[in-house]
């Protein structure tokens, strides 16, 4: 038998009939403290405990804790709700579409508007510029730079042109070296061009 507690109790009856319990308790003193710890640790093996049918066994045990899972698993909020739409709602979402139908059909007509004006001025400006000639000034100075280019490369004579002695001579030239040409094999010209300057440093 153990006593949890020690003290005197006194009961008294009140003028209305009630009982009143008045405790007075005693102080414990330190052996009394530790001779009841001991039995508390004695008391608290597990063998003991299976005695009072107080402790479970490990199948128990384990039953109990699945059927407490499953309960909090039934108790948990759902992760998804359904959501129904009432009419307010549906007449709503309707709207919103009728809106993004109509938004798509404006960009639609305005975006086939411009390219059809793009294509109109398109067309004008080709025949535009069909008519009247491109006046750019860095087109034209390519364009003399070129024609330049193109009459240096007709005066002068290429490299083939001298091999073969075809030579364009200079006006002054013109009297020394025609009878030259005319007669190959006389003075001591063994056909070759007077006054000719050659390529070959010979």
């Amino acid at each position: 038998m153990k006593f949890v507690t020690g003290g005197t109790i006194v009961q008294e009856i009140t003028a209305d009939g009630r009982v009143r319990d008045i405790v007075t308790h005693r102080n414990r003193t330190k052996e009394e403290e530790e001779v009841e710890r001991r039995e508390e640790v004695i008391r608290n093996l597990p063998e003991f405990k299976r005695e009072r049918n107080e402790g479970h066994s490990l199948a128990e045990q384990l039953q109990t804790r699945e059927a407490e899972q499953a309960e909090e698993e039934k108790n948990a909020p759902k992760e998804y709700n359904v959501h129904t739409i009432d009419e307010d709602e549906y007449e709503h979402y309707q709207s919103l579409e009728e809106s993004e139908r109509k938004k798509a059909r404006t960009r639609v007509t305005e975006e086939t508007s411009d390219v059809a004006a793009f294509e109109n001025e398109r067309k004008l400006y080709q025949k535009d510029a069909s008519i009247r000639p491109a006046q750019d000034p860095l087109v034209s100075m390519q364009q003399q730079a070129r024609e330049r280019a193109a009459a240096r490369a007709r005066a002068e004579p290429t490299v083939t042109e001298r091999l073969r002695g075809r030579v364009l001579v200079r006006p002054q030239q013109v009297t020394n070296a025609l009878p030259q040409a005319a007669n190959p094999a006389g003075d001591g010209g063994n056909g070759n061009l007077v006054n000719y300057a050659s390529d070959s440093d010979e």
